[in-house]
């Protein structure tokens, strides 16, 4: 007679090695559903001057094939690489070592690898397949350019997409056309960037933006003197320059030269490879507007007791920006003698520099009172311009009449 002991260990033992009537194990699982094949990376980055570029698939010997999709991003097929066709088939057989492409059977696909470093009885191989992509290193300086890699088989698929950028190794050297530029108020100025240095610039390659610097506190202001229209400013293919206009805005005040500087900047984040050389210019504007002035009167009548007689020159028409209008002037005698007035016989009056019309700059000539008696006599001042903006009015001269009081 058996123990209690013996008798829980027989019935453990028919539990497992005899299952119960309408209760089978489930079928195991075919191992091709096991299986899946798998791109090894998501994101591949190349430099354009690498040559070539594997794109693996990694997967277990099945005799099955994984196919590999090209599908163009900002990067075209052929012109910017070349892979073995627009479809990669990678065999996964025992006896296969090597793949097809569709436009040349077998081009461009690496041999096997094992990738299991024990292999073990029941047990299927890990391999690895590569698709070879050529690269294609042109003279064109670019932004960073992608195409998108899609994995597809009949079996179980990891993962299925991998984007590859193409970093561009190309050097181009551009500028400014000139350091210095001249412009007249209400004309455009036309500023050139040129390639110096280098490849061909691909179609809208990378944008630059002008900007402007005031030099001097007087010196031109963006929106009163000139407007450039700050944004992108792109090469356009096959062209050695882009060129844009400045407009120089036109007012009603006399103004010196003005200048401003203006910079060109590189935006393009993702354009790896161009340098700028000559970055800045001035930009000289010249002024398009004259003043008038002219004397305040051309008749002056003065007492000889007076002792004195003031004479004005004043603004006639248009106004000052910034500036000086200055003129000449010169006292003749008429009928009096060099001894009946004093002070300086030549000299200059300057309005400015924010005068407008009808402001006035005065001369104070002395007179010599003495006791002899003596019929009216007269002097003439005449006015010249001495700014190159400046224009005589209706007055340029005036007589002076002195009236002896003996």
């Amino acid at each position: 007679m058996s123990s209690p002991s013996s008798r829980a260990w027989i019935i453990i033992a028919i539990f497992f090695f005899c299952p119960l009537t309408g209760a089978p194990y489930p079928e195991p699982t075919p191992l091709e559903q096991m299986l899946s094949f798998s791109l090894e990376e998501t994101l591949y980055a190349v430099n354009e001057d690498k040559g070539s570029l594997e794109i693996c698939v990694t997967g277990e010997l099945t005799g099955d094939s994984a196919q590999l999709y090209f599908v163009d991003g900002s990067a075209t097929m052929n012109v910017d690489y070349k892979p073995p066709g627009m479809v990669a088939t990678l065999l996964f057989a025992p006896d296969a070592s090597r793949g097809s492409g569709e436009l040349a059977s077998g081009s461009g696909i690496t041999d096997t690898q094992n990738l299991t470093s024990t292999p073990q009885p029941g047990l299927l191989t890990l391999e690895r397949r590569c698709a070879i992509v050529e690269i294609v290193d042109d003279s064109i300086a670019e932004p960073r350019e992608s195409f998108t890699v899609v994995l597809d088989s009949s079996i179980n698929i990891g993962t299925n997409v991998a984007e590859v950028h193409i970093i561009d190794n190309d050097v181009i050297v551009i500028g400014l056309e000139k350091t210095e530029y001249t412009g007249y108020e209400g004309e455009d100025v036309m500023v050139c960037v040129t390639v110096e240095e280098g490849g061909d610039m691909d179609s809208v390659p990378f944008d630059f933006v002008i900007t402007s610097v005031p030099d001097t506190p007087l010196s031109a202001q963006p929106s009163f003197d000139y407007v450039i229209s700050v944004g992108e400013y792109p090469f356009l293919s096959g062209l050695p320059d882009t060129c844009h206009n400045i407009t120089i805005l036109d007012d009603e005040l006399a103004e010196p030269v003005e200048t401003f500087r203006m910079e060109v900047i590189h935006q393009d984040e993702q354009l790896d490879s161009i340098e700028i050389s000559t970055s800045s210019a001035v930009v000289h504007i010249i002024d398009n507007d004259n003043v008038t002035v002219s004397l305040a009167e051309a008749q002056y009548t003065v007492g000889e007791e007076d002792e004195e007689v003031t004479v004005c020159v004043q603004l006639e028409e248009g106004a000052l920006g910034g500036i000086t209008a200055t003129v000449d002037y010169q006292i003749l005698p008429g009928s009096a003698s060099l001894a009946d007035y004093l002070g300086p016989r030549v000299g200059s009056l300057s309005l400015g520099p924010e005068a407008v019309t009808g402001d006035t700059a005065c001369l104070t000539i002395p007179l010599v009172n003495d006791s002899i008696p003596e019929s009216p006599e007269t002097l003439t001042l005449s006015i010249r311009p001495s700014s190159a903006f400046v224009v005589i009015g209706a007055n340029s001269s005036a007589t002076i009449t002195i009236i002896d009081d003996d």
